[in-house]
């Protein structure tokens, strides 16, 4: 027996759902991640007070960086820097569930991830899970504060 399928058309069912609302919450940043989105933008201001990019970064991947700081630090660079990044390459690199066995491509990809990334990884593979982030860092958000 085939599994049926009961497909409808939007305009058939589009008077049967309810209106759509949007409903707006603001949502004030928390005191470290102000200064953070502060002093992000700081780093793209010249002397002059003009926003430049630099050849790594376009204009949109700025607007991106400043987005994802507002919507929860974590999803940018804070939290773990080189040397701690470095630790966490080598213990995946000597991990045998871990794909990548080369501790210098492996720091390189790793350098390319998000904190919330590398948290992600902390709790897929023991061998890092002394390196997760800590909970008050992953609360710490104007969202979660207020939406919470």
């Amino acid at each position: 027996m085939k599994p049926f399928v009961l497909r409808r058309l939007k305009s058939e069912v589009l008077q049967d759902l309810p209106k759509k609302t949007n409903h707006t919450v603001p949502c004030p940043m928390s005191e470290k991640q102000e200064r953070q989105y502060k002093d992000l933008i700081a780093g793209f201001s010249a002397k002059d007070g003009t926003i430049h990019a630099t050849v790594e970064q376009n204009g949109m991947s700025m607007m991106m960086d400043m987005r994802k700081l507002a919507n929860h630090p974590l999803l940018l660079r804070y939290f773990y820097d080189q040397n701690t990044t470095r630790k966490i390459a080598s213990r995946l690199a000597k991990d045998p569930n871990y794909k990548e066995k080369n501790e210098n491509y492996l720091f390189d990809d790793l350098m390319c991830l998000s904190d919330f990334q590398m948290h992600q990884l902390t709790q897929q593979y023991p061998c890092i899970s002394g390196y997760a982030v800590p909970d008050p860092l992953i609360e710490d958000s104007g969202k979660f504060e207020k939406l919470d």
